[in-house]
């Protein structure tokens, strides 16, 4: 039987962060999901490799893949992708993290909580591999690290703290990087269209994965790493040379990208927000599980109004209609 150790998690609230933002200070925050850690841990204990690759091939072709040169270097890169990844947290000496699925539980209200490193069994089945997050951690001293909690904006919706952002926001040039319906973001938020840039990221799907890891209808095949140097240059221009405050809803890219952005632009803000920024958008699908849909619904009517909320929805309801 595996022992289970322990890391000690900070909850830092979301009010902390956008109050950091209204004073001026940098924030510099990275989602770091159960995904990531997963991915790191199956890469660092050779199980990405093994069986011809087939997990590898899972994550970037959906499927097994022929071993051709373009494979090869498709599965090289995804790899360098990860150990790069690695690399930026095993450096900074400090990072957000999350393991558990199921993350609207009562330690997002807690300051200061005890995160046993375990798998989730359903990682383990979903994976089709025994492995345990200890292994990536002893073998690069992770335990004394500085961590905090990594679904800080999920919190931030729950409390709807994170409803303050807009309108701190404008302080700022924002630069958005996520999927296309972002476009309309600065508009929701009232954010002058000389002050407002988006960006957009390879595309993503609109419902959660669900299913094994070779029947799953939804998960797509992850080829956002393979635009992560273009993606990177595309977003060191963007804005109009004031100070920038970059968001980011785009998955593991998202952590890529803050680590490099935050070493070129040391005057700059950056928040992974991940889908706390579906709470502006109850017009389209939500990406979202019961029971977090219910505290982004009650979110979305706070800042909309009833009318407008009413109005939001009904829109979307037609347009599944037709």
């Amino acid at each position: 039987m595996k022992s289970v150790r322990h890391i000690d998690v900070r909850s830092h609230s979301c009010r902390k962060y956008i109050d950091a933002l209204a004073c001026g200070e940098r924030v510099v925050f990275a989602k770091r999901t159960h995904g990531i850690w997963d991915h790191l841990t199956l890469l660092v204990t050779g199980r990405f490799e093994a069986e011809d690759y087939r997990r590898c091939d899972q994550m970037i072709f959906k499927g097994p893949a022929a071993g051709r040169p373009k494979t090869h270097q498709a599965r090289a890169d995804y790899l360098r992708y990860l150990g790069e990844i690695l690399n930026d947290i095993v450096t900074a000496r400090a990072s957000s993290v999350s393991f558990a699925l199921d993350y609207l539980t009562r330690r997002l209200r807690q300051p200061r909580i005890e995160m046993p490193v375990h798998t989730d069994p359903r990682l383990q089945r979903y994976w089709d591999a025994d492995y345990c997050y200890s292994e990536l951690f002893d073998r690069y001293e992770l335990w004394q690290h500085t961590w905090t909690y990594a679904q800080m904006p999920v919190l931030g919706v729950v409390t709807q703290e994170i409803l303050r952002l807009p309108q701190v926001a404008a302080q700022y040039h924002v630069v958005v990087f996520g999927p296309a319906k972002l476009r309309d973001l600065g508009a929701r938020w009232g954010l002058s269209p000389g002050r407002f840039t988006f960006a957009p990221a390879p595309s993503w799907p609109d419902q959660r994965p669900r299913g094994s890891i070779f029947t799953d209808p939804v998960l797509p095949a992850l080829r956002t790493y393979a635009r992560r140097h273009e993606a990177l240059e595309e977003l060191s221009y963007a804005g109009d040379g004031s100070r920038r405050l970059f968001l980011f809803e785009a998955g593991t890219i998202s952590q890529w990208l803050v680590a490099r952005l935050a070493e070129r632009f040391p005057h700059d803000s950056f928040l992974d927000l991940g889908r706390a920024l579906e709470l502006w958008f109850p017009d389209q699908p939500w990406p979202l599980k019961s029971p977090v849909d219910a505290h982004f619904r009650r979110a979305a009517r706070r800042f909309y109004g009833d009318a407008r909320y009413a109005s939001l929805r009904a829109a979307r309801q037609l347009e599944t209609m037709t």
